[in-house]
C-alpha cells in the first residue's frame, strides 16, 4: 500500500498521461478516495471518477479522465460464493483465503452478504484466476462464478437518538458511543476518531448533520439529523449505525 506522500506522487505524475488516455486504477478505501480526491482540486480539465460495483460500494476503483468513464470502463467482476459445507465463513476468511492466493488488498473490493450468498468485487482481469484456484474458505469447499446480474444490495442501519450539550466532538463521540466524555477526549487525543475519513486530533471539533463519525475499533455513526432541543437545552440528534 502507498503511504500517502507516495500515493500523491503517483498521482501528480499520472496527471500527464491522462490527458491523451484514460487511467485505471485499483480498489481504494474512502480514505484514500479522499486524499486522491484532493489532487485534482481546481483542475478544471481532469477529475477522479470512483466505483465499486454497486452504488453503496465502499472499496472503489478510480478512473482519471477528462470525461466521465461509463460503469464498464472500471473493469469489475463481481464473484459469487457458493459454500459446500455447512460451517460458517465471514468476510474475514474469505479475504484471507483470496490474499493467500498470493494477490494484493487493492485488487480486491467490497464483500457483502445477500440473500445467503457472498458476494465479492475484484479487479475483473483476475475473474478467472480467482476462479480456477479457490476452492476452499476455513473448513469449507467452496464454488465460485461470475455473477452477471446488477447487484442492488444497499447496507442495513439501526437508528437512535442521542441526546447532547452540543456538537462538540467530544459530545457527540460520548453520545453516539455510550462513553464517559474523559473516555471520548482520550480516544481523540489517541488518533482513534476520523470524521468523514481523516483523523481528527482537536475534541472541540464542531459536527454537523451528515458527518460520518468513525472510532477505530467500534465501528462508525452517520449523523443523520438535528431533531431540536429537549426542555433542558440538550440538543437531540438522530443517528444511525450499520448492523
Amino acid at each position: 500500500m502507498d503511504t500517502v506522500e507516495a500515493l500523491k506522487n503517483r498521482i501528480y505524475a499520472l496527471k500527464e498521461e491522462a490527458y491523451e488516455k484514460l487511467i485505471l486504477l485499483p480498489f481504494y478505501n474512502a480514505e484514500t478516495q479522499l486524499i486522491i480526491k484532493r489532487c485534482f482540486k481546481n483542475n478544471e480539465y481532469l477529475a477522479p471518477y470512483f466505483y465499486g460495483g454497486y452504488s453503496d460500494s465502499e472499496y472503489q476503483r478510480v478512473i482519471i479522465s477528462g470525461e466521465e468513464p461509463a460503469l464498464s470502463d472500471f473493469s469489475i467482476a463481481t464473484l459469487k460464493i457458493e459454500v459446500l459445507g455447512d460451517k460458517p465463513i465471514n468476510h474475514r476468511m474469505i479475504l484471507g483465503s483470496i490474499l493467500a492466493l498470493g494477490l494484493k488488498r487493492e485488487v480486491i473490493g467490497d464483500i457483502i452478504y445477500d440473500n445467503n450468498y457472498y458476494y465479492v468485487f475484484v479487479v475483473a482481469s483476475l475473474k478467472e484466476f480467482i476462479i480456477s484456484n479457490l476452492s476452499k474458505i476455513g473448513p469449507n469447499n467452496v464454488l465460485l462464478s461470475e455473477y452477471l446480474e446488477p447487484i442492488t444490495f444497499q447496507k442495513e442501519y439501526a437508528e437512535s437518538k442521542i441526546f447532547i450539550a452540543s456538537m462538540r466532538l467530544d459530545n457527540v463521540l460520548a453520545g453516539a458511543y455510550n462513553l464517559g466524555r474523559a473516555a471520548a477526549q482520550k480516544m481523540i487525543q489517541d488518533g482513534l476518531v476520523k470524521v468523514n475519513h481523516e483523523v481528527v486530533l482537536k475534541d472541540s471539533k464542531l459536527l454537523k448533520e451528515g458527518d460520518l463519525l468513525s472510532v477505530r475499533g467500534k465501528g462508525r455513526v452517520i449523523l443523520v439529523k438535528l431533531m431540536g432541543q429537549t426542555k433542558s437545552n440538550n440538543l437531540i440528534l438522530a443517528i444511525k449505525k450499520p448492523i
